[in-house]
């Protein structure tokens, strides 16, 4: 049980930073776009959507897949602080652009099916990397 209060915990807090970053990235992404697209109302949503989703894969699967970084100590701060300097910019806007330029070139129907794909989809690698470091590692 410890393990899975370990598991809940960590994607609760994690859900709740990348919802924030996908949020303000997504939508000043989506805004740029849309604005230059003349087309804000189409794009705003699936960029917010993909920035969310380029955060959760690109910054924070590889960072809570680290085994060393729980019992890591002053050091492991450093190299998150790092790695959360280099990775979640590339990630958010990365998928703030595809979300947004996908939105331009998809139907609706296809944009949904695709999302409802790739949300349970990286979440599943979030969970399996928390696994991975608090199961096999015994790191938590």
């Amino acid at each position: 049980m410890d393990t899975l209060a370990q598991l809940l915990s960590e994607l609760f807090s994690v859900s709740i930073w990348f919802l924030s970053i996908g949020l303000i990235v997504g939508g000043i992404t989506g805004l740029i776009i849309g604005i230059i697209k003349q087309r804000i109302k189409i794009v705003l949503f699936p960029a917010i959507l993909g920035s969310f989703l380029g955060t959760l894969t690109i910054a924070f699967v590889p960072l809570f897949s680290i085994p060393g970084l729980v019992n890591g100590g002053a050091y492991a701060g450093v190299f998150v602080l790092g790695m959360l300097i280099v990775l979640v910019p590339i990630g958010s806007i990365t998928g703030g652009i595809v979300g947004g330029l996908s939105s331009l070139q998809m139907s609706p129907t296809r944009q949904r099916r695709i999302f409802r794909i790739a949300i349970p989809l990286g979440y599943l690698f979030l969970i399996m990397g928390i696994l991975l470091r608090v199961v096999v590692f015994k790191a938590g």
